[in-house]
């Protein structure tokens, strides 16, 4: 299949994820607050005076939902894939969270690579990083939605964003700008709840409210920025040009990602050494 067909613009991707989001908002936030409610709850008792077994909650709770998140990416994404199917189809939070735990190893494996691959860009003046970053930004739904193991992911990644650098990127940065704009607009309701409280309000009470605010957001904006994600994706496979005509390129990418993999892991080793010799030279060195 060629690319003859328009990638759909930022808006149309959003308008759609807005309409499926409204139509099953139930589900898709449920699952979303999963993950977040423990991690909300967990920061809330970190940050509050209680102590002892209070703050082992918080640890747990944090620790969790962390857990938790891992697993919200596939519970999420084959969620929104099945109503997209079938708009009907019964799903359960639970259900999807079953699902999404199959899959907990191989992407909590990927996102390390991926990791290693991105610092090892960007410490090579910083542009790599960002190059390699927009060229794998899908890899997590290939290797959900397609079973893309290993390195596969990141090529089937390359693959569907190949020729299509500059306009998957436009789309990406769509999604920052969604995430700032909401960001604002909780902080803008933060401040006239301030406001109605009283400018001389506990800090408390204030931190109370933003932490509402920020799971309340969170619960809304994971589902729908997840969803407008699963749609680029699957605009980019509605559009992609045959593998044979971009093997030799995605062969290429490969040698590039494992480069970079290296340069990673090269930098994590480098860095505590580098520490405890800068720190060593700092006690050795004569004091006035």
């Amino acid at each position: 299949m060629n690319t003859t067909q328009p990638l759909p613009g930022p808006i149309s991707l959003f308008a759609s994820a807005w309409t499926l989001f409204k139509a099953h908002w139930k589900i898709l936030a449920g699952i979303a607050a999963v993950s977040s409610v423990p991690l909300y709850l967990g920061q809330a008792l970190g940050a509050s005076h209680l102590s002892g077994i209070w703050k082992l909650v918080g640890v747990l709770l944090t620790i969790g939902g962390a857990v938790l998140s891992i697993a919200l990416q596939p519970a999420l994404t084959l969620a929104v894939q099945s109503i997209s199917k079938e708009p009907a189809a019964p799903l359960t939070v639970k259900g999807q969270y079953s699902v999404g735990f199959r899959y907990f190893w191989p992407l909590a494996g990927l996102a390390i690579i991926h990791g290693l691959m991105i610092l090892g860009g960007v410490v090579l003046f910083i542009v790599p990083g960002i190059i390699i970053g927009v060229y794998s930004a899908l890899y997590t739904f290939s290797r959900i939605l397609d079973e893309k193991k290993g390195m596969m992911s990141f090529m089937e990644s390359y693959a569907l964003v190949r020729g299509r650098w500059w306009p998957v990127l436009g789309r990406l940065l769509f999604v920052v700008v969604i995430g700032i704009f909401l960001s604002l607009i909780s902080a803008g309701i933060l401040f006239l709840v301030r406001m109605a409280i009283g400018a001389g309000a506990a800090s408390s009470e204030a931190s109370a409210v933003a932490g509402i605010l920020k799971l309340a957001l969170n619960i809304v904006l994971i589902p729908l920025l997840l969803t407008y994600l699963y749609n680029l994706y699957v605009s980019l496979k509605g559009t992609v040009v045959p593998a044979a005509e971009g093997a030799t390129d995605t062969a290429a990418f490969r040698k590039w990602l494992i480069f970079f993999l290296v340069v990673g892991i090269l930098v994590l080793i480098l860095i505590p050494i580098i520490g405890l010799g800068v720190a060593a030279a700092i006690s050795a060195a004569p004091h006035p």
